[in-house]
């Protein structure tokens, strides 16, 4: 019986290895700095606006001179304002800080590739050259 090139297991298992493997791994990179990127912005796109929802940094603010409990005498519109300012403050920092962290992430998304390619060359420069 014969059998066609195509359905060759010894073809398959070549052309699997040529493609595929080798394939995928030379277009890591660029997907690393493309797609994967663009979902990487997406992500903290998100992230930032669910934070905020979260945390009802825009609610505490717009209430900020709007007094609590319905008091509405100077004593209460002053102790209500200076205890959402407080809170708006610890919400604010918070806020930055989980900017901050993800602005962490990205950085190190776009450095880690250079980073690697680097160290791998610093440390095994020395088997490379006698």
């Amino acid at each position: 019986m014969k059998q066609k090139v195509s359905q060759n297991l010894g073809y398959l298992t070549a052309k699997f290895i040529i493609v595929d493997v080798i394939g995928d791994i030379l277009y890591w990179p660029i997907w690393w700095y493309s797609r994967g990127l663009k979902k990487l912005v997406l992500y903290i796109y998100h992230e930032i606006v669910y934070f905020e929802s979260r945390i009802g940094l825009k609610m505490w603010l717009s209430n900020l001179f709007k007094p609590m409990y319905g008091q509405r005498d100077w004593q209460g519109r002053l102790i209500s304002f200076f205890m959402r300012f407080v809170v708006l403050i610890y919400k604010t920092i918070r806020f930055i800080l989980w900017i901050f962290l993800l602005f962490i992430i990205f950085f190190a998304w776009i450095l880690i590739i250079p980073f690697c390619v680097y160290q791998l060359i610093f440390n095994f420069w020395y088997f490379i050259v006698p």
